[in-house]
């Protein structure tokens, strides 16, 4: 049986300092609320990559400015 979350306990539960994350969409549906949600929880020295023409595009690893 399927896991359901809100996306506040989602993101808590399943986004973790120090991690790659992806966060997918199409075109319109690009997931703006998981992205803010990962920045109120003030997550530190994640990597985002996506996908494009369906390939991995490379990783970009976003600097927390307090300890990089």
């Amino acid at each position: 049986m399927a896991l359901i979350l809100d996306l506040r306990a989602a993101i808590r539960e399943f986004v973790h300092d120090g991690e790659i994350v992806a966060l997918e969409g199409f075109t319109h549906l690009i997931p703006s609320a998981a992205g803010h949600e990962v920045i109120r929880q003030r997550r530190r020295s994640l990597s985002f990559s996506r996908r494009g023409n369906n390939v991995l595009s490379t990783n970009t690893r976003v600097r927390d400015e307090n300890t990089d």
